[in-house]
């Protein structure tokens, strides 16, 4: 094997029982399986130490080339920040393309020596070790090792004692508020836990909390009526009034005092229920639909699964099928087929958006569309506007993209162009399929994602933003879908 590799220490002191937990061990660490390992854990449990910006460029490029696997080439330059090769194969037909300064006086400086093989022998014919127990012959006696296992004695299953139904019930019970989003945690499970660092042998059953949908109550059996429902009237009484006394009433307040009428009206003329899976693009052909959704991350959801399903629409752009928020009903009021979510039907009308519900409640016919609920949230930075995301239990998974992030569109011709960003510096390339540029994203996007990864919200920055397309009508450019955050797998 030939190597411009120096051998050098590899010892480091670790100040916690977990090495992984010790920023100043992990900041040490440049090999690339360990820090591969360090990643995984890291994506799981918070308590590991972060990777610092050489650590992840290590990470984002394999330090073994494929026409080398046995001498790892490529590292790390503090100078240049960034992974560069030292290759010295110059028999690889990639030797100027991976490291264009390789010369043969280089790779011959890096050859060992007749007497450097006498001091410290060959690397390529090294002695071969193997783990044992670190323990003596005559302690190794005492045990009796199963030929069955490989000599491994593994530990009987834990056969866990349940205390009596009632206190079950109780502890299911349980509830607390998670600080970061408001939202309600209850115990979905309980798992074994070391509570002795010290003797490593008291173990407990500890809860694990996570987000449940709330249970929705069961609506009241209701007659259908196909009839339109009469409006309520308010009977008008006499009343005198100065010139200077006459006070405007003001609408919004008046409509809202009508607001479990208008849910009720909504839920009446609720005729038809399908869920979005199962949603194809010939049940909406030819007629001016419009869905209404709760929040822009919602929105940009039910975009990517239409993406999916090849069921053309718009947000911004117009087009027989939109998306729009329900608080913008109004603005589409001419559609004459509404959709809404069960979503914005759960959450019911409020102050603001009490004027959409009753026009919405002036539909004959609206059909409820089923939306798998998601873990929706609304990620605040500096003093930006908060950007809509959809998380699960580890962090922030998709991010909703808007207009107003692309910065430059390569592309005249109109159409829908299936999409993906990948990272450039302070930006955001938008790559169509076979990786011809359609535009950038501006700096406030790569801002946004950095927020995020400051805010342990992500493991670091991804790879790829998948799961979008862009579409050009008339000129004018819009995002659809919701944009899926791919980091490194393994």
């Amino acid at each position: 094997m030939k190597s411009n590799i120096v051998a050098g220490s590899n010892v480091f002191l670790s100040r916690t029982d977990d090495p992984m937990q010790d920023p100043a061990f992990v900041s040490q660490v440049h090999d690339y399986p360990r820090l591969r390992e360090i990643a995984v854990r890291k994506f799981a449990d918070s308590r590991v130490a972060k990777l610092d910006n050489a650590q992840e460029e290590i990470l984002k490029t394999e330090l073994r080339c494929v026409y080398a696997k046995n001498d790892p080439c490529w590292g790390y330059r503090k100078d240049l920040k960034r992974v560069v090769s030292a290759c010295i194969n110059g028999k690889c037909p990639n030797i100027r393309k991976c490291n264009p300064s390789y010369t043969a006086e280089e790779a011959a400086y890096w050859i060992t020596s007749d007497q450097e093989r006498k001091l410290y022998g060959r690397p390529d014919k090294q002695r071969e070790y193997y783990i044992v127990d670190m323990i003596s012959d005559e302690e190794m006696g005492r045990y009796i090792s199963n030929p069955a296992n490989e000599g491994f004695e593994y530990p009987i299953p834990r056969n866990p004692v349940l205390v009596n139904e009632q206190d079950i019930l109780q502890k299911e019970k349980m509830y607390r508020i998670d600080p970061k989003t408001g939202r309600k945690m209850v115990v979905v499970g309980y798992r074994w836990v070391i509570t002795d660092n010290a003797s490593y042998e008291n173990e407990e059953l500890i809860p694990i909390w996570d987000f449940v949908n709330e249970i929705e109550e069961k609506r009241q059996e209701q007659t259908v009526q196909r009839k339109k429902a009469k409006r309520i009237e308010k009977k008008q009484e006499d009343v005198t009034f100065s010139v200077t006394q006459i006070i405007k009433p003001d609408e919004d307040d008046s409509d809202y005092a009508r607001k479990e009428e208008f849910e009720q009206l909504v839920s009446r003329h609720i005729t038809a229920e399908i869920k979005l899976t199962d949603l194809d693009g010939s049940m909406l052909d030819g007629s001016e639909t419009v869905v209404l959704l709760a929040n822009p991350a919602e929105l940009e959801f039910v975009s990517s699964t239409f993406l999916v399903s090849g069921i053309e629409h718009g947000i911004v752009c117009k087009h027989n099928i939109m998306l729009a928020l329900i608080d913008d009903y109004p603005k589409f009021a001419s559609k004459n087929h509404v959709m809404i979510s069960n979503t914005v039907q759960k959450a019911g009308c409020n102050k603001s958006n009490i004027q959409a519900w009753k026009k919405l409640a002036e539909m004959p016919s609206i059909t409820l569309l089923h939306v798998a609920t998601r873990d929706y949230y609304a990620f605040s930075y500096g003093n930006r506007e908060e950007r809509w995301t959809c998380r699960n239990m580890y962090g922030v998974t998709h991010v909703c993209i808007i207009k107003d992030d692309i910065d430059r569109i390569d592309v005249n011709k109109d159409g829908l162009y299936p999409a993906s960003l990948v990272e450039n510096g302070n930006s955001y390339i938008i790559l169509e399929k076979g990786g011809t540029s359609l535009g950038q994203l501006g700096k406030e996007f790569a801002d946004m994602i950095m927020a995020l990864k400051n805010a342990e919200e992500i493991p670091g920055l991804p790879l790829m933003i998948q799961g979008i397309a862009l579409r050009i009508q008339n000129g004018k450019p819009e995002i659809l879908g919701m944009g899926h955050l791919k980091f490194s797998e393994y």
